[in-house]
């Protein structure tokens, strides 16, 4: 970690964006939200503005480099946040999630990207879901699919 922030140092780096994921553990239809977790408020504040949840969410503490890398940049006056995508945490990967969080990126760098590559994963992704809830309902036709409510459930009995 120190050799990282060395190197920011030595460019004259003031901010730093950390990405992760933040597993729900369901599959859902909607578009995954992106949470946020930072010290400084006023960067924090910013990317709230674009849509980033950092309040009630019940995140807990971040582990890994995400996490340190923010804490240990902020006692050397580097300024950072942590940008997590929604994602079932099934997946190996999950480009719904990618999708969220660069748009969040992008829109604060002011940069715009070729997201077609990630759009084609999103579909594929979609697809593979669909063989997933396919495959759920006739195996146990009472059994609710990936982003279903339990008020949806058919009688099992």
């Amino acid at each position: 970690m120190d050799k990282i922030l060395d190197v920011c140092e030595k460019f004259g780096i003031k901010e730093m964006i950390t990405l992760g994921g933040f597993a729900t553990g369901a599959l859902s239809e909607q578009k995954p939200k992106v949470f946020g977790a930072g010290i400084d408020q006023k960067l924090m504040d910013t990317f709230e503005k674009m849509g980033v949840v950092f309040k009630n969410t019940n995140i807990g503490q971040i582990i890994g480099a995400s996490g340190l890398l923010i804490s240990l940049g902020y006692q050397r006056s580097i300024k950072g946040v942590c940008l997590m995508g929604e994602t079932s945490g099934m997946l190996l990967s999950d480009p719904k999630s990618t999708e969220s969080v660069l748009e969040i990126i992008t829109k604060y760098l002011g940069i715009k990207i070729d997201m077609s590559k990630i759009d084609a994963k999103v579909k594929e992704l979609e697809k593979i879901i669909e063989k997933i809830e396919s495959l759920q309902s006739k195996m146990a036709p009472g059994a609710a699919a990936p982003g279903k409510k339990k008020e949806e459930l058919g009688y099992i009995g």
